[in-house]
């Protein structure tokens, strides 16, 4: 693997990362989750997906 695929894949881990953080902070909650906190967590999944398909192509 190399550099530029070691840091792909830190960059994949950091945005899953914080996925689960903001789903695992609002899984408590008893209300229903705010819109712009699913659209956060939307963006960083769909960041780590177009890392990983990147990644894919790179290799």
């Amino acid at each position: 693997m190399d550099a530029e695929e070691r840091d792909q894949m830190r960059r994949i881990q950091t945005d899953e990362a914080c996925s689960m953080v903001q789903l695992n902070m609002t899984s408590g909650q008893l209300m229903p989750l705010h819109k712009l906190a699913v659209e956060d967590v939307s963006t960083f999944h769909r960041a780590a997906l177009d890392l990983q398909i990147e990644l894919l192509h790179a290799r």
